[in-house]
């Protein structure tokens, strides 16, 4: 039996496993660039339903005062049906926070200041009427992961 042709057919299986492994790595560390699509994707989901929504444009149109202020921060934990609907569209690692702005101003208030992971944001505009842009505003949801 030739030792040399044993050798070289051992030689070519291993260079076919590094070859493997190393795509098999390269293909395991590019699986989380994903998790942004969904985050954006299920954001603007969310909001285009609220925007759609008639009680959940009143809400956000008549019960949230901006006369006096340019933005207000609606928390995830307030009683409003617009934020139960997002809590029972998010999953619960996910945590949450809206601000309701005049459309032509912005806010990031609400986000922790200790938070480490990736803020992910998605904004629409809403106003009484979808037909009419007579008291508008910008509803702005910012998403991220981690309680």
């Amino acid at each position: 039996m030739n030792n040399k042709a044993w050798l070289r057919i051992m030689e070519a299986f291993i260079a076919v496993l590094l070859v493997a492994s190393a795509v098999l790595f390269i293909a395991i560390s590019n699986k989380g660039s994903d998790i942004p699509d969904v985050v954006y994707d299920r954001g603007r989901g969310i909001l285009e339903i609220i925007s759609n929504n008639e009680t959940f444009r009143g809400e956000i149109i008549n019960d949230i005062d901006l006369t006096s202020v340019n933005c207000k921060t609606v928390p995830s934990n307030n009683n409003y049906k617009f934020i139960d609907y997002i809590k029972k569209n998010l999953p619960p690692t996910w945590d949450f926070v809206v601000n309701i702005c005049k459309p032509n101003k912005f806010s990031n208030e609400g986000v922790p200041i200790n938070l480490v992971n990736d803020i992910y944001v998605s904004e629409t505009i809403i106003t009484a009427n979808p037909e009419s842009y007579t008291n508008p505003r910008k509803i702005r949801l910012l998403i991220w992961i981690g309680k």
